[in-house]
């Protein structure tokens, strides 16, 4: 196994270890703006919207399929946490709700889009002091958790030591 199969083994014991089914949209809907996490690693809509304007997904496999990804993104935001408020209301789209990227098609993108977004997380921070925990950060947090220390935005490994127990199990047991 790869290190970078093992990053991605890591983020899915850290995001969605103990669920029945890791193919959902989260189900923590108090995420000041919401939350369009999705799937095992939990990849986000703004992630991607990130990514693809650096043209991170141009020329690859996935180009065409993270538009689908990003549609499905955008019924999560119409969706989420509006039962009762909305008369086409559609609970796939709901937070813990299944979305419609459900087939091995997508589910093999979505495993090649997860593999471009850790490589390129990886390259932010792999010359950095502490580089396994600044991916962590980074893909928990974003760019501003791991940097600056003064900055409102930078964490600890204390703000989640959950999740980076997590992230540890697939080391520690090979």
């Amino acid at each position: 196994m790869g290190m970078f199969d093992k990053f991605y083994d890591s983020f899915k014991k850290a995001e969605t270890e103990g669920l029945n089914d890791p193919w959902i949209r989260t189900m923590v809907r108090n995420a000041p703006g919401g939350s369009t996490a999705y799937g095992p690693v939990q990849i986000t809509k703004g992630l991607v919207d990130g990514s693809e304007a650096k043209g991170l997904f141009k020329g690859t496999s996935v180009e065409a399929w993270v538009d689908m990804f990003q549609a499905q993104g955008d019924k999560f935001n119409y969706h989420g946490n509006e039962e009762g408020n909305l008369t086409d209301f559609d609970s796939t789209y709901d937070y813990g709700g299944s979305g419609h990227l459900t087939t091995d098609a997508d589910k093999a993108n979505y495993r090649k889009m997860a593999d471009i977004l850790i490589r390129d997380h990886w390259e932010q921070v792999k010359d950095t002091d502490r580089p396994v925990e600044n991916l962590i950060k980074l893909w928990r947090w974003g760019p501003d958790s791991y940097k600056d220390p003064a900055h409102p935005d930078y964490k600890t490994v204390d703000n989640d030591k959950r999740y980076f127990r997590q992230f540890i199990k697939p080391y520690e047991n090979p």
